[in-house]
Order: C-alpha cells, then structure tokens, then sequence
C-alpha cells in the first residue's frame, strides 16, 4: 500500500514512475544487501525508478471498461435499501 500510494504521490508532482520486482536468486540478493549494506532483518522487495519523462515519450495505457459491463445492480434489491 505504501508503495502505491508512493507512486501515485510522485505522478501527482509530475514524475513518472515504475516499479521494478526483485525476484531474484539468494545469491544476487545477499551481494545487494552486502554492497548496500542492507541488515539482515530487512528485506528488498522492489525498486522504484522515477523522474521527469521525455516530452513525448510513449507510455503503456489500457482503456477502462465502462462500470456496467461487470457491475450490475438489483434495481429491487436498490430500492429496499
């Protein structure tokens, strides 16, 4: 949740953002955490890379179905309550 309020936070101020899994093998992780000097009681789960976009730059967008392809109400049921 903090992560993606995080994101949201950052678009809001103009930056762009991406979120970056670090599944990883042991090995690699322990040479992070060690270069990093990470303790041994925390844990990476992501990154996350932002900044301010090229003017221009394609983004990744998918359209939004409109509510009423999925929800649909029981105008009864509505009017009960």
């Amino acid at each position: 949740m903090f992560s993606m309020t995080l994101l949201l936070a950052l678009h809001a101020e103009g930056l762009g953002t991406v979120s970056l899994n670090w599944s990883v093998e042991n090995a690699r992780d322990e040479a992070l955490r060690k270069v990093a000097n990470i303790p041994d009681y925390e844990r990476i789960m992501m990154f996350i890379g932002c900044g301010y976009a090229k003017e221009g730059a394609m983004v990744a967008h998918s359209l939004r179905r409109p509510v009423n392809e999925f929800i649909h109400w029981d105008e009864a049921q509505v009017a009960k309550d």
